[in-house]
């Protein structure tokens, strides 16, 4: 402390930033043929991204994939976090059929 001429009474301001986009962690989806996929996703990310990530790998058309996680479909406009999707957590994708 005495490299910065301060006093054990002079009050001290410590302001720590963080850039919270870059803390990632891992997801696994269960597609279904049953293999199992990482995708490395920020829980600031929405659903919606990761969806277009899956899109890009297993080249299943968009509209009919639906994310399934402990049961329930997860909306693509909430973000990871909200749904509350945790690190190495497996989710599900399964095709939404239309009937006619």
């Amino acid at each position: 402390m005495l490299c910065y001429n301060l006093t054990k009474i002079d009050p001290m301001l410590v302001v720590v930033f963080t850039n919270t986009a870059s803390i990632t962690m891992l997801v696994n989806v269960k597609t279904l043929t049953g293999r199992i996929m990482q995708f490395d996703v920020a829980p600031t990310d929405l659903v919606k991204e990761l969806l277009h990530h899956i899109v890009e790998r297993t080249g299943i058309d968009p509209v009919q994939l639906r994310i399934i996680h402990k049961g329930s479909m997860v909306s693509p406009m909430n973000t990871i976090e909200k749904s509350n999707i945790n690190a190495g957590d497996t989710v599900h994708i399964v095709l939404s059929l239309r009937g006619g």
